[in-house]
Parts: C-alpha cells; sequence; structure tokens
C-alpha cells in the first residue's frame, strides 16, 4: 500500500472511531518520519522539538494523527471568544488553528520519561504558532500590561455580550460571536456607553481599565475585542525553522507523528 493512501485510510478509521492520536507499528512510523517529517525529524536530533502530554498515550508507542481534519476545538474552561478569533480572523492570517496544542522544548538532552508524554513530529511544512509564553493565557501583551489575566477578559466579554449578566455564551462560531458583537453596539449606543456599563458591572472594574485601550464606546465592539487578542507577540514557524523559547507553548493543525517519550529516543537512534 502506498504511504499517502495508508494515511488516508488510516486516518478515515481515526475519524469513525472518534478518537484523536491513532496507534500505528514502529515500522509504518519509520517509514512515515523518513518521508514526511524529515525536517521535525533533524530538529529533534539538534535539541528542538515539541511534546504534548496525553492520558492515552502509555497505550501508544507510536501514532498518527492529522488535526486538519478533526472538528474545531474548543477551548477548555473558559469561554472560546480568542478561540475563534485566532482561527478565523484576518489579523491571525497565516497561523494555524488551535487543534493541538503542545510545549515546545529546546534542550540537548532526551525528553523526561513521563508517562503519557509524547514527542511530536509534524510534517515538513506544517505551520507551528508560538506563544510568547508557556500559556496562551499570560500571552496577550495588553492584559499583561495592566495585569488582568485573559480569563477574566474572556468572562468580561461574555458579560458584555450579555449586557451586564451571565448568560448565553456566544462562542460557537465567528459568525455567531460577530453578530452578538453588533448587538452590544447597539446596546452601548441606545444606553449611553460606557459610564453605563461601569455601573452594571461593578465587579469588573479592573477589567474596565482596558477602555482606555481601545474605542470601546464606538461602533465595533468586535474590532475592539481584536484588538486585545492580537498576534503580535506571537512567532509562526515550521519544523526546521522553530520560532519558540523553552516551554513556550505552541500548538498546530496539520498532520503529524507521535511518539512516546519512552520510546522515542531509541527510535530516532535506529532510523
Amino acid at each position: 500500500m502506498r504511504l499517502t493512501q495508508y494515511l488516508t485510510e488510516f486516518q478515515n478509521i481515526e475519524d469513525q472511531e472518534g478518537s484523536r492520536v491513532k496507534k500505528i507499528k514502529q515500522n509504518q512510523a519509520i517509514n512515515v518520519v523518513k518521508s514526511k517529517c524529515k525536517k521535525a525529524l533533524n530538529d529533534y536530533r539538534q535539541g528542538r522539538y515539541i511534546q504534548r502530554y496525553a492520558r492515552h498515550a502509555v497505550a501508544i508507542p507510536y501514532g498518527f494523527l492529522d488535526a486538519s481534519k478533526l472538528p474545531n476545538r474548543l477551548s477548555r474552561n473558559s469561554f472560546n471568544y480568542y478561540t475563534l478569533i485566532i482561527n478565523d480572523d484576518p489579523t491571525w492570517k497565516g497561523f494555524p488553528k488551535r487543534q493541538i496544542i503542545c510545549s515546545y522544548r529546546e534542550v540537548n538532552r532526551p525528553p523526561i520519561q513521563n508517562p503519557g508524554e509524547f514527542v511530536i513530529f509534524p510534517f515538513d511544512g506544517v505551520k507551528v504558532g508560538f506563544c510568547p509564553t508557556e500559556d496562551i493565557w499570560d500571552s496577550f501583551s495588553v492584559l499583561k500590561t495592566i495585569g488582568i489575566t485573559s480569563n477574566r477578559y474572556n468572562n468580561f466579554i461574555g458579560k458584555m455580550l450579555n449586557q451586564g449578566v451571565n448568560g448565553k455564551p456566544y462562542d460557537k462560531s465567528l459568525p455567531q460571536f460577530k453578530k452578538a458583537c453588533k448587538q452590544t453596539d447597539e446596546w452601548f449606543k441606545s444606553l449611553g456607553g460606557v459610564e453605563y456599563v461601569k455601573e452594571v458591572l461593578p465587579d469588573l472594574n479592573r477589567s474596565l481599565q482596558t477602555l482606555k485601550y481601545y474605542p470601546i464606546s464606538g461602533n465595533d465592539y468586535y474590532k475592539s475585542v481584536v484588538s486585545i487578542y492580537n498576534p503580535s507577540n506571537f512567532k509562526l514557524g515550521t519544523p526546521g525553522s522553530y520560532k519558540g523559547s523553552e516551554m513556550d507553548e505552541a500548538w498546530f493543525d496539520g498532520p503529524a507523528l507521535f511518539i512516546n517519550a519512552y520510546e522515542v529516543q531509541e527510535f530516532v537512534d535506529n532510523i
């Protein structure tokens, strides 16, 4: 079977089973890394790689996943607003969708062999986004400057879209979010803008410090949010030209080989 046919059929099986990383045999992993992951293999040999924890990794020494064929990932334990913007807003053009979240390592030693740890070899040319910190929550410069967490700001957005209360999330799609932002624009206009918001959201006075950074009392609340969630401090790389620093959060949305940390050094040595 041709490699491309195998990968296609393999991904179809994965989609049917609803699995993410799918177990493959060692010889199949060797064929994949030799033909599709040459640059990531060379990076690893030089001490640069990305890694991800997965609870089921212990049972999968070698795996394959094409993240571009997965449903869009939803943010965990938070509203999904910043993910929608990164995935589809033009300001993030060129960056991958936030499908597989991982960490960048730059060390001249093998990975720590923790149970459930994968070393990831993206296919050559797969785009990888790099945060400027270990966690995307700490990576947006305006919020970091004024000491407001992204999680708190995400909650603030949700209250704004619900006219000052905790209510329905508008984070299932970018069109839904944009529509809710337009409704917020009308709400601002009808009630006097910023001063009214300060009254109905007294528990978020610290978040309201962000008002001075963009025209929140204007006619485009969506644009205001995008001005906060912007890629100014983020970097874009590919295997062979990673742009991260030790332990920075990274993400990608393409095909990749996943090797268990217990297996990876011996695997690479034998190629």
